[in-house]
């Protein structure tokens, strides 16, 4: 239990000694919540980001699907292109 008590007093100690930065980050936090509260967009933007890049994966793993299923891959040669075999 004494053990507790002396984690508990240096740890007042260090925040007695950083009331400064404390209180800095405070008014920092308060600034910042007085800004986002007065402008909305900043919040939105990702949020209409994410919605577009999630239609935009949606439709990547449409079209990769299609792909992926067209049917089998066939080399030739000398042939550059290869052949497919549709199912």
């Amino acid at each position: 239990m004494g053990v507790s008590w002396t984690i508990a007093v240096v740890y007042f100690l260090f925040m007695c000694c950083c009331f400064k930065n404390i209180a800095l980050g405070a008014s920092i936090m308060e600034v910042a919540s007085e800004f986002i509260g007065g402008n909305f967009k900043i919040v939105s933007l990702p949020v209409i980001t994410y919605f577009l890049s999630l239609i935009v994966f949606c439709y990547w793993m449409v079209t990769t699907i299609y792909v992926f299923t067209i049917g089998d891959v066939e080399f030739k040669k000398n042939q550059l292109y290869p052949n497919i075999v549709w199912d």
